[in-house]
């Protein structure tokens, strides 16, 4: 099989002088912890907010741990960002950049459309935008030999 050309430009590399170099899995393994940490706040917190009205678990506790392991995960990449203020500046707007894009996401999911209202007041599952209302999915297809 062959992979279109298109394929190698998400590839994990840098060109770091003479030739290609490819990143370890130790370089791109930080980066891509805080990128699915921070994506995925938004949705979690709401989660959460809906775990603890339905006394599912405990106020704070769980937005409390999340949030704070995210922010581990962004100060320890921080810390290991290169020393140069311009470079530290610009790591800090990218994970602001995809926080706020993550925050819009939800917000957009969770809505029913223009009108705003959300999804979640019982007459449509949340998610039900993502999958065309004329698409039926079937057991077998989400469980290959069930």
């Amino acid at each position: 099989r062959h992979l279109a050309c298109s394929c190698f430009h998400s590839l994990p590399c840098v060109v770091v002088g003479p030739g290609l170099g490819i990143r370890l899995a130790e370089e791109v393994a930080l980066p891509a912890l805080v990128d699915s940490r921070v994506s995925a706040l938004p949705a979690a917190l709401d989660i959460f907010q809906r775990l603890e009205e339905a006394g599912l678990a405990p106020p704070g506790v769980l937005r409390r741990t999340c949030e704070k392991r995210t922010n581990n995960a962004v100060a320890r990449l921080l810390i290991f960002s290169p020393a140069d203020d311009d470079a530290r500046t610009s790591v800090e707007a990218a994970i602001e950049e995809g926080a706020t894009t993550a925050a819009a996401w939800w917000a957009q999911l969770v809505t029913r459309g223009d009108d705003g209202q959300r999804a979640d007041d019982g007459s449509r599952p949340i998610g039900s935008t993502l999958v065309e209302e004329s698409v039926s999915i079937e057991e077998a297809d989400l469980r290959p030999g069930a």
